[in-house]
């Protein structure tokens, strides 16, 4: 056999063996083939969070295509990641997409989960939202900080039972507290034997106590009858009531009047009570009258005083006669 039919052979080998390594690759791998129609959806995350290229993409977790790429977003402010969908799958814009992992840690991939079908399909080229995803890290971040804060609490419930027990719960303090329990008990006692006893006087005035409660109830209801015939009283004789009030208030004006005028020292009462002499007068005329009654009591309604007998320098002059 001649050198060139062997390094023939051994190339055909060699290009078949590249060949079938490279279709065995399409076939297994994770991406789609170069054949295969597709159609791309930008999927806008806060984090690639160890998503990589070639990821796969699972709706309800069957593989749907892949990852393609990833890069920052042109705000800065996230990431888009560039999927490949197969052309036969159909993705409704309701359905919600995130980064999850298999298992705890597996393989990051992105999974579709449908909604209601109810937004239109999505389109090549459509931009979608990724919800956050789980960050581990960020996590353990997160849980770090509540076991230092929790240690912190802890750090201050230790001094602050120290501080209780250093200042509260001394001897002189558990003896005040034991008393004021002590005392708390013997009240409590006294209560409770004050309770009975009226108790025992309740039991033994029920009679007294329902009696006088039956005649509050008599009298509650009489007391109400009487409200009601006085407000039929007033009803019926509201014309006569308001008469009187109008001539009591008409008498009071007059009385007002009057006392005004005796202020002024008009008439005969008001000259009387702002005039000296006539108030002389009135007095000593009461004064003389009382006199002239007393005299007529003693002795009767026909005495007549007598005239005053003349004194012993008092003598009757007589005038001489002629001769």
């Amino acid at each position: 056999m001649s050198e060139s039919r062997i390094a023939f052979r051994v190339g055909a080998f060699v290009v078949g063996t590249i060949i079938l390594i490279a279709a065995l690759i399409l076939v297994f791998s994770k991406g789609t083939a170069f054949y295969t129609p597709t159609y791309t959806l930008k999927l806008r995350a806060e984090n690639v969070s160890g998503l990589k290229a070639r990821s796969s993409v699972l709706v309800s977790g069957v593989p749907v295509g892949s990852v393609s790429s990833s890069d920052l977003s042109p705000d800065g402010r996230g990431v888009i990641i560039e999927l490949r969908i197969l052309r036969r799958y159909d993705i409704h814009g309701d359905a919600r997409f995130s980064i999850e992992q298999i298992g705890f840690l597996g393989d990051q991939f992105v999974a579709v989960s449908p909604g209601r079908n109810a937004a239109p399909l999505l389109k090549d080229g459509d931009e979608v939202k990724c919800e956050e995803p789980f960050n581990i890290q960020e996590a353990a971040r997160t849980a770090m900080g509540t076991l230092q804060r929790v240690d912190a609490a802890a750090k201050t419930l230790n001094e602050t039972m120290i501080r209780l027990n250093d200042a509260v719960l001394t001897g002189p303090t558990l003896t005040n507290i034991a008393q004021a329990v002590g005392n708390f008990k013997t009240v409590s006692e006294r209560l409770r034997g004050t309770m009975d006893d009226l108790h025992e006087l309740l039991q033994s005035n029920r009679a007294p106590v329902s009696t006088s409660v039956s005649n509050l109830s008599l009298f509650s209801a009489d007391m109400q009858r009487l409200g009601g015939e006085l407000r039929e009283v007033v009803a019926e004789n509201r014309g006569e009531v308001h008469s009187a009030i109008t001539n009591l208030e008409a008498t009071a004006r007059s009385v007002e009047s009057m006392a005004r005028q005796l202020e002024a020292g008009r008439g005969v009462l008001g000259s009387l009570l702002h005039s000296e002499q006539l108030q002389i007068n009135l007095s000593n005329t009461l004064a003389r009258l009382d006199v002239a009654t007393s005299n007529i009591a003693s002795y009767g309604l026909l005495y007549k005083p007598k005239p005053p007998k003349p004194g012993p320098q008092s003598r009757v002059i007589t005038p001489a006669r002629k001769p």
